[in-house]
């Protein structure tokens, strides 16, 4: 059983890295933060074809110290509205890069805010990537799929044989 776990979990790890996901950079910059100050920066999305799964995927580093980190959305078809799609929460410049995507649902706004209104005395700066990144579902014509059926079949047959034995 533990085989055909580990064999599956490779299979969707090599997935999630194939030419499928193919991201594309709209924004990348750094922004010094001043002391009791927050930073938005707005970056319009709009949804995909139909079938299409897009997500606006997004990384940044601190230079020192600790800033607090919001993603926000605001519709497209009700702009005075802002919805919270991830809560405020504080990241240290210690954990590297910080990275994370959210699905593109509906057309409208995203805010990524980065929040310093917490520090009386220290400005913070942020080096920012934000890009989109789309997932296709058809296969390129150049990539293949080889299954080795018999090793496939060996995991299989091993998984059903110590599952029948281990029953009491």
């Amino acid at each position: 059983m533990v085989f055909f776990l580990f064999l599956w979990s490779s299979l969707v790890i090599e997935v999630t890295s194939s030419p499928f996901w193919r991201p594309c950079v709209r924004s990348t910059g750094t922004k010094t933060i001043n002391a009791s100050e927050r930073f938005e920066l707005p970056i319009p999305m709009q949804v995909g074809p139909p079938g299409a799964r897009n997500h606006m995927a997004w990384s940044f580093t601190l230079n020192s110290k600790d800033i607090f980190f919001l993603i926000e959305f605001q519709p497209a078809s009700n702009p005075e509205v802002r919805e919270v799609v991830s809560d405020r929460q504080l990241y240290l410049w210690s954990y590297g890069m910080i990275e994370g995507s959210v699905p593109i649902l509906r057309n409208g706004v995203f805010f990524l805010v980065w929040d310093n209104s917490y520090s009386y005395f220290t400005s913070k700066t942020v080096n920012y990537r934000i890009g989109l990144r789309k997932e296709d579902f058809g296969l390129p014509s150049s990539w293949q799929v080889n299954v080795n059926v018999g090793l496939l079949s060996f995991f299989l047959a091993s998984s059903l044989a110590s599952l029948s034995s281990t029953r009491l």
